[in-house]
């Protein structure tokens, strides 16, 4: 995949300390991308960026606005370099909140909630695919399944299935 590609000729590797893992499946990209609803003007958060994989398929033909926030300043670089047009934060997601139409969340589960204060119309927010974590989501707002994201969905590989949720307000 580019991915594996891609980092190594850039001189880094995943921080599986950061619990770094990459969507790097096309077609749940774009299942995950549709699921957001983007329209036109609408302004589009993400909130754990990596390398901007949610980003490069937001649709082009859809005038929006973005801002993506990276806790990794090596991440938040390449960010900078690949999408120009783009407002890049660096920083801890639960400490710079950002309003949007749209916000893509995917974090480490543990900070997941905790990064949900912004104000919003839609969420699609990436959860461990466990009944606690589905009750724990759907207390913040109305919940809709997505998708079931398999380990090899990601690289490098997940220890465990996520569930992708898109939250209505």
């Amino acid at each position: 995949n580019v991915l594996s590609v891609m980092l190594p000729s850039l001189g880094l590797l995943p921080d599986v300390s950061l619990d770094q893992h990459f969507l790097v499946s096309s077609s749940q990209l774009s299942l995950v991308v549709e699921s957001g609803n983007i329209r036109p003007g609408d302004h589009v958060v993400e909130l754990g960026a990596g390398i901007g994989s949610v980003a490069a398929c937001l649709p082009r033909h859809v005038p929006h606005t973005l801002t993506l926030i990276e806790y990794d300043p090596r991440l938040a670089s390449i960010l900078r370099d690949k999408f120009p047009h783009a407002r890049v934060l660096e920083g801890d997601a639960r400490q710079l909140v950002v309003d949007c139409d749209v916000l893509f969340v995917n974090l480490p589960w543990e900070v997941t909630l905790d990064s949900l204060h912004a104000r919003w119309r839609t969420a699609i927010v990436a959860i461990p695919d466990t009944k606690d974590a589905l009750r724990a989501i759907s207390d913040v707002a109305m919940t809709d399944h997505v998708t079931i994201l398999e380990r090899e969905d990601f690289s490098p590989a997940q220890d465990e299935p996520s569930r992708v949720v898109r939250l209505n307000r």
